[in-house]
């Protein structure tokens, strides 16, 4: 409980520092984007944004797939660790009615010669 916590907090330090990183840096400047594009005929232009864009979208893409398969994976386990545990709760529950069983046909024999007892009485 403790170590999640502390991970918490280290997390959430991050998330405020990279906030501040982001309001630190500076506004993107017009003349630079355009210098890349300098000397360039417009279907080069063209080209050239498409790919960026096609970069983007890969990246992006690889990302979203990285994701999916990671919460697979987690849920995976934790599917598995249920089934442990469902295991283990199963074998203990039956060891426990197996140790009880005797005492308990013990029980219910008394029961019901004692139940006979008052009906040959009656």
């Amino acid at each position: 409980l403790r170590a999640r916590r502390r991970l918490s907090d280290c997390l959430e330090d991050l998330a405020d520092r990279l906030r501040r990183e982001v309001q630190d840096l500076p506004a993107p400047d017009k003349s630079l984007e355009t210098l890349q594009f300098d000397g360039l005929d417009k279907e080069a232009v063209r080209d050239k944004k498409m790919f960026e864009g096609k970069q983007d979208f890969e990246w992006q893409r690889t990302l979203e797939l990285l994701t999916e398969a990671q919460g697979r994976k987690k849920a995976a386990a934790f599917q598995e660790k249920l089934q442990r545990v469902e295991r283990i709760l199963k074998r203990r529950w039956r060891r426990g009615r197996e140790r009880d069983k005797n005492q308990s046909l013990q029980a219910l024999a008394a029961f019901t010669a004692a139940i006979s007892k008052v009906e040959d009485a009656i």
